[in-house]
């Protein structure tokens, strides 16, 4: 059974919404993205609204939302972004019966452990299969992010965050 679903990708700039169609945990449709400056919008809530306004239908009642920051606690702060996120009132404010909330660099992992070996493109080494269910992707963007899936409970999972092995170097800076 397909299910619609409002993509949401907040990074510390934009804030990029679509509507994407999911069957059996994988996206089959994925309609044209909608990008908004987030300092032209003072919240999360009011950026969708202004989303939700351009659809020619009423917004799906789940929501898949990716935010660049830490994803735990009661109040979530992003990384170079003013929003506030209180996962709480997620259901309330966005009107979402279903959500799931996301590391961005969590999406990323998790989307390239799926895709299938013809959307990825070999860069150097040797050219092999990539081992199953295992991957490693690092991030040299605003922070040194790192992303691996391991196995959680038996079941795969991922996690994300900075490594504490792979801090910055002096002469790394941040992206302004």
């Amino acid at each position: 059974m397909t299910t619609k679903v409002v993509a949401i990708d907040i990074g510390g700039t934009h804030a990029r919404f679509a509507i994407a169609e999911v069957d059996k945990g994988r996206v089959v449709n994925l309609q044209p993205e909608s990008t908004y400056k987030t300092a032209e919008h003072a919240s999360l809530q009011l950026a969708l609204e202004a989303f939700a306004d351009e659809q020619k239908e009423p917004l799906p009642r789940n929501a898949a939302v990716a935010i660049a920051g830490p994803i735990h606690g009661e109040v979530l702060k992003l990384t170079n972004n003013p929003w506030i996120i209180r996962p709480s009132l997620i259901p309330e404010k966005l009107n979402m019966d279903l959500y799931t909330l996301v590391n961005d660099f969590g999406a990323v992992a998790h989307a390239v452990a799926r895709c299938d070996s013809e959307h990825l493109r070999h860069l150097c080494g040797p050219e092999i299969d990539l081992p199953a269910r295992r991957m490693r992707a690092d991030d040299r963007g605003t922070s040194l992010a790192l992303a691996r899936e391991i196995p959680l409970y038996g079941r795969p999972g991922f996690r994300c965050g900075t490594s504490a092995r792979s801090q910055p170097s002096p002469r790394a800076r941040p992206r302004r």
